[in-house]
């Protein structure tokens, strides 16, 4: 089964701590997403899977992790649909050419738009709204998914002067090992994640999803694997 040979080549090149192929990488990097449905019934069990083998497996850079920051590995695929959104929206993907430490401003201002995204965008699925499966964008009609919140958060916060460096995309498994995207923000006391879920904002080790990837603090348009299960 097609399904199968992509999970077993995932897994493969994880325990040789290797990327995958663009094929074999493209079965842990789609963002469907559990509360707003576009999830297969494949794709649910090669998450849920790939979650349970690695829990039990000691990988290079480890699964569990009780440090605030995020180890990032070696490069991985990018999700799909995200370099469509990096062509129409290129300031999501730019890196700040003059990067700076975040100030108490900067990190008021990440509450606040969190909350206000939160709030404002409503949530449905890209089956609903686009009658597809996947699609990565920004909100329209004041509606969106999980990735499209996450990619709206990273854009207000870039455009009121925070460094690309500290925003970082992630694809996550969350706690019903269930496709999922969040928005980290680095800063010098960890990996802190804005989650459309709640808009209690913690250390990622607080969230208790499982983090797949993440996009590369030195370039936003590289992903990076992480594998590690917060908690």
């Amino acid at each position: 089964m097609k399904g199968g040979s992509l999970f077993f080549a995932a897994v493969a090149a994880v325990a040789q701590d290797e990327p995958a192929d663009a094929t074999g990488a493209a079965a842990v990097s789609g963002i469907p997403q559990r509360h707003a449905g576009g999830i297969t019934k494949m794709r649910q069990i090669l998450f849920s899977a790939l979650s349970a083998l690695l829990a039990t497996m000691s990988l290079a850079g480890g699964v569990h992790a009780s440090a605030e920051f995020l180890r990032l590995g070696k490069p991985w695929k990018a999700p799909d649909g995200f370099q469509a959104v990096c062509a129409k929206h290129p300031v999501i993907c730019t890196r700040t050419p003059k990067p700076h430490a975040l100030t108490e401003a900067d990190w008021q201002k990440v509450k606040e738009i969190n909350t206000r995204v939160n709030k404002t965008i409503r949530q449905v699925s890209d089956q609903r709204q686009y009658h597809v499966s996947e699609k990565w964008a920004l909100p329209t009609h004041a509606m969106g998914d999980c990735e499209d919140i996450a990619l709206l958060k990273k854009k207000e916060l870039i455009e009121h002067g925070i460094s690309s460096e500290h925003l970082l995309m992630a694809v996550v498994l969350d706690t019903h090992d269930e496709g999922h995207a969040v928005l980290v923000v680095r800063t010098h006391a960890g990996d802190f994640v804005l989650d459309n879920l709640t808009n209690k904002i913690q250390l990622w080790n607080q969230t208790h999803y499982f983090f797949l990837e993440v996009e590369d603090p030195e370039d936003p348009k590289r992903w990076d694997m992480v594998l590690q299960r917060a908690g």
